[in-house]
């Protein structure tokens, strides 16, 4: 899975920040450095980050460079990594030397930094020992290789204009081999711990209960292989048609594209007509990019390859000020397409929305062609409602599916919401955090910031209510489903990291990339790619023992979490005080909206 993150603020520096994650291990990149850019990851995040991509030199995508490099300055648990354009080792040189190295002998950290030419790619080692005073050459290689490739994610660079040398990057996880169920069940097999040996494609033969099949045989009639997720980023670069011609091929077939422009348009000379396909959908472009503005869209399938070759998108943009602002618990949320259905039925409530994320499947990682989509959220009923004789409808629901998409709509009003929040309920916790975020406001944000603190050691009981909920579930079903398993593992899982950690994570693909179970990764395999309702190709007796022996764990951290007991009387003040304020706010602005007094009618 391929996350993408812009940090900082509008019309202010910024950085794009990406994780490939295939649940077996993790590569995380930061593309750029602006100013404070870093300061919205936690700390353990930025120590993580194996490489830091530079597109340019200029002071507004290099200011945060020292927020980085203060937090990694002796890292030794992993390499560290730069790359950028020519003469990154030498003004990177010179902000490594600006600080007093006075304990340098006892630092043992060494930074490889890459200067990305046209031709070749020149690699220069400083040593934090030797107080980062030299640089040495390391060696040099040609330019046809990719920069960076590792199990999940490859990293290619273009050559862009911008006053110099500015670099693009071109970022592609690997074809995924993705198990087909349906041919299981033709061939009458049952899954099992031999699908992660026929993945990874190191044994000759599988044997799958008592019989034994040849490997490749086995993996050409079960394996499907589709492109994995990518991305182009590009920013601060001309663009016109000669650039657009060039660019046109190396972007081909890719998914995702985050560009901020450079130049004017003004300047570009713009025709009023155009005859290709590529021109039309460019052209779309040109209307609607402002200038300087962040943007990113997705490539559908549908669009037709334009003449040359290239494949480019239609528009579809993202800027750091949409029409429903991105604010989560971090400064910049996921750049994840939802169908547009999505926002007309957040646009429909007919109560103001404090926020809207997504919930279900999708949050968990494994949706199939067929899920339906999860909004969840708050609302603020009006004071009508709240102060008179009649008991309020706190709740709304609202249930669409117009053939293409089926959604399922539950928001509360904010004090149910918040009501349950306080009472140790996880699953309206994992409705607040959740990064895929389709409609937000400034108070969202604030009651996130609250978040950290409403956990206590006694959520573990509700995760443990959860996940025997499903299991008991799944045991009464005449043919179990992958479903209702994959939700009994995500809860528990989701219970343990939470009693371990403090944070909220109901992913299962990144749970399990801690976890590390590898029929977890078969099962949601099976899940993305089949039905809804797809049955569990095998009987339960391995899986029950797997999920008692995580419920066993779950259960013994009870005693053993470094959480709270209780949420600080303070915390709940803050909460309640933040019901307060929004309902008043929304008050005084109705009032507002009308032009006449708040206290009218009183």
């Amino acid at each position: 899975m391929l996350t993408i993150e812009v940090l900082g603020q509008p019309a202010q520096d910024n950085a794009l920040w990406v994780q490939a994650d295939n649940g077996q291990g993790i590569t995380r990149l930061l593309l750029d450095c602006g100013a404070a850019t870093v300061s919205g990851l936690p700390m353990a995040e930025i120590q993580q980050i194996d490489h830091l991509l530079l597109s340019h030199l200029h002071i507004d995508h290099i200011a945060g460079f020292d927020d980085f490099f203060r937090v990694n300055f002796d890292r030794r648990t992993k390499e560290n990594h730069i790359w950028g354009p020519p003469e990154t080792a030498r003004i990177l040189g010179h902000r490594f030397q600006g600080f007093w190295w006075n304990h340098a002998p006892d630092h043992r950290a060494s930074w490889l930094v890459h200067e990305v030419g046209a031709e070749e790619i020149r690699t220069f080692r400083f040593e934090a020992g030797e107080a980062f005073a030299h640089a040495h050459p390391v060696g040099t290689r040609q330019r046809e290789d990719c920069l960076i490739e590792t199990p999940q994610l490859r990293v290619d660079a273009l050559n862009l204009q911008h006053h110099g040398t500015s670099l693009g990057f071109l970022l592609r996880e690997p074809e995924r081999a993705n198990v087909s169920a349906a041919k299981m069940r033709e061939l009458g097999l049952k899954g099992g711990p031999w699908l992660a040996q026929l993945k990874a494609g190191e044994a000759a033969t599988v044997q799958v209960g008592e019989q034994v099949w040849d490997a490749q045989e086995l993996r050409q009639r079960l394996l499907e292989v589709s492109p994995g997720e990518s991305a182009a980023y590009l920013t601060d670069f001309l663009l016109n048609d000669t650039e657009l011609a060039r660019l046109a091929p190396s972007c081909k077939a890719l998914k995702r594209f985050i560009w901020k422009r450079s130049t004017p348009p003004k300047t570009l000379n713009w025709r009023a007509k155009t005859t290709t396909p590529l021109s039309r959908r460019v052209r779309g472009w040109r209307r609607r990019l402002e200038w300087g503005a962040w943007c990113c869209c997705t490539c559908p399938a549908a669009i037709p390859k334009p003449t040359g070759g290239g494949c480019w998108p239609q528009h579809r943009p993202f800027s750091r000020q949409p029409a429903f602002p991105r604010i989560g618990p971090r400064k910049g949320g996921p750049m994840t397409s939802y169908p547009p259905q999505l926002t007309e039925a957040v646009q429909d409530h007919p109560y103001p929305l404090l926020f809207a994320t997504i919930s279900g499947a999708h949050l968990y990682g494994f949706p199939s062609p067929d899920s339906d989509w999860d909004l969840r959220g708050a609302h603020i009923l009006p004071l009508p409602e709240v102060l008179g004789l009649d008991e309020p409808n706190e709740t709304h629901e609202l249930t669409r599916d117009d053939g293409e998409v089926e959604l399922d709509l539950v928001t509360h009003d904010l004090r149910k919401f918040a009501a349950l929040l306080l009472r140790r309920n996880g699953y309206v916790l994992e409705q607040l955090l959740s990064p895929l975020i389709v409609h937000t406001t400034p108070a969202h944000a604030e009651l996130c910031a609250l978040a950290p603190q409403l956990v206590t050691r006694h959520h573990v009981y509700h995760y443990l209510g959860f996940t025997n909920k499903q299991w008991a579930l799944l045991e009464k079903e005449e043919q179990p489903r992958v479903k209702p398993l994959l939700y009994a593992f995500r809860t528990v899982l989701t219970g343990i990291h939470l009693m371990r950690t403090g944070e909220v994570q109901a992913n299962l693909e990144r749970l399990n990339a801690e976890a590390k179970l590898p029929y977890l990764t078969d099962l949601m395999e099976l899940k993305r790619g089949g039905r809804e309702k797809e049955p569990l190709p095998g009987p339960l007796d391995f899986y029950r023992a797997e999920h008692g022996r995580l419920l066993a764990e779950l259960e013994g951290l009870k005693d053993t979490t470094h959480l709270q007991h209780e949420v600080p009387a303070e915390v709940r003040r803050a909460v309640s005080d933040l019901v307060v304020r929004v309902r008043l706010g929304a008050v005084r602005g109705l009032a507002q909206r009308r032009q006449q007094p708040l206290t009218h009618g009183l």
